[in-house]
């Protein structure tokens, strides 16, 4: 299947037949948990901090594909998400899916199934991190929206019968 993505990378209309999906995680405290790229040179921006995440299979719908990577990655078994926006990677030419989550809990009842390392930032400290350009834009439009407050009402909202959707 084909997808028409125009992006800021200068290109008006481009068919697209790879997709992935990115979770952006938010804790109580507004950080975003990402993780460090193994860095061997089989892998896409290796040694580059990023959010879970990658590739949708044939057949899997981006929902699907997101709770699959997202428990590969970290084992968190995730329910509410709303899609935040589409990014374009440039190295692998793919549509990505990016989601936002709330989710409570320390950060070691996250596991590591991929990569060097896991940790939640606070946006303030991104700024400092290796990370690849397309996320580091998403993640920057991301803090700099109402979208991390309106994501961790989500919980609440959920809680009292109400699901917030951004």
């Amino acid at each position: 299947m084909l997808y028409a993505f125009a992006d800021e990378y200068g290109l008006l209309a481009k068919a697209y037949q790879r997709q992935g999906v990115q979770a952006i995680l938010i804790n109580p405290a507004a950080e975003a948990l990402l993780l460090l790229r193994d860095n061997n040179p089989s892998t896409v921006y290796p040694g580059m901090w990023s959010p879970p995440g990658g590739g949708i299979e044939t057949g899997e719908t981006r929902e699907a594909a997101l709770k699959r990577e997202v428990r590969e990655e970290t084992g968190w078994p995730l329910q509410d998400f709303s899609l935040f926006t589409r990014s374009f990677n440039p190295v692998r030419r793919a549509l990505n899916h990016v989601f936002a989550a709330a989710v409570e809990g320390p950060e070691d009842l996250f596991t590591l199934g991929e990569g060097q390392a896991k940790r939640f930032f606070p946006f303030r400290e991104m700024a400092q991190l290796d990370m690849p350009p397309f996320v580091r834009d998403f993640m920057r439009s991301f803090y700099r929206s109402s979208l991390p407050d309106l994501v961790l009402q989500q919980n609440a909202q959920h809680e009292a019968g109400m699901v917030l959707r951004v």
